[in-house]
């Protein structure tokens, strides 16, 4: 099964393959943006970033295998958030991240089309079925 080897992957214990992955200015607001929210699914990483799915899953492809995500597949989506337990070096990064992220006036316009436009609505259905038992924060935590 795909899913079992995707988060069968090690910490990320390389940081020039992770500080490759976060050179990215999308990539690192795609970081911004799994901060905030804790999950999102690839289609709202597509609809906020404004770009195209095979651009959005391209870069969330390398954030996985750099370490810094993991995946989910749920039916047709794929849902995304921070690996779990990074090392300290990693947590520290993406504090950093987080902090620059209220500073970034692109990141946080990006935040904001998230809060208004909110979930995609095949994913708001997939969540209104209560096949996830993740929850997304929207109180503005980077706002």
């Amino acid at each position: 099964m795909r899913i079992a080897a995707r988060e069968s992957r090690p910490i990320p214990s390389d940081p020039v393959r992770v500080l490759r992955a976060l050179a990215d200015p999308t990539r690192l607001r795609i970081v911004a943006l799994l901060l905030h929210a804790k999950e999102v699914c690839g289609c709202d990483v597509e609809a906020v970033l404004g770009t195209t799915q095979s651009r959005a899953s391209r870069h969330l492809a390398t954030l996985r295998a750099a370490g810094v995500t993991r995946d989910e597949r749920r039916g047709p989506w794929v849902f995304c958030r921070i690996a779990p337990k990074p090392p300290a070096w990693l947590r520290s990064l993406l504090g950093a991240v987080h902090e620059a992220a209220r500073e970034d006036p692109e990141t946080r316009r990006m935040l904001e089309r998230l809060a208004k436009v909110g979930r995609s609505p095949a994913c708001a259905d997939l969540r209104a079925n209560g096949r996830t038992g993740s929850k997304s924060c929207r109180t503005g935590c980077c706002a």
